[in-house]
């Protein structure tokens, strides 16, 4: 993945789908934030012409911060969806793109439910390299 620069396969899957549910989650948590802020701003003198004579700049920098984050929000949204996806039916990005299954059906799924257990659930595989062996 040339996003996280890492390959993704077994052993680190489960690490990435955290990292883009937790990109995503600080997305809308900063995004929830600004908007309390700048509604606080808004409601915090009696006169609505005030906030811009006095908070003007905390209250454009909150309503930018409010926009960038919530544009920016959609793309970890949209990788983690297709990412369950992927779980839910057990494939690789490469099987899904080459359509691996389309006609026949999977024979490595398991179900959904079955399938995302497997993932939660069960520790990663040992790794294929033995970093104690000499060069």
């Amino acid at each position: 993945c040339r996003w996280v620069a890492n390959c993704i396969g077994r052993r680190n899957y489960r690490i990435f789908l955290a990292f883009v549910a937790s990109t995503l989650a600080l997305c809308a948590f900063v995004c929830a934030a600004s908007i309390v802020y700048v509604l606080k701003l808004a409601h915090a003198q009696d006169n609505p012409r005030d906030v811009f004579n006095n908070r003007a700049a905390s209250f454009i920098v909150s309503s930018v911060l409010v926009l960038f984050t919530f544009l920016n929000m959609w793309f970890p949204f949209g990788v983690l969806g297709f990412h369950a996806f992927l779980v839910w039916n057990n494939q690789t990005t490469n099987e899904m793109l080459k359509g691996e299954y389309r006609i026949k059906q999977n024979p490595y799924s398991r179900g959904g439910f079955r399938n995302c257990a497997t993932l939660i659930c069960t520790s990663a595989p040992p790794s294929a390299i033995d970093w104690r062996l000499k060069v």
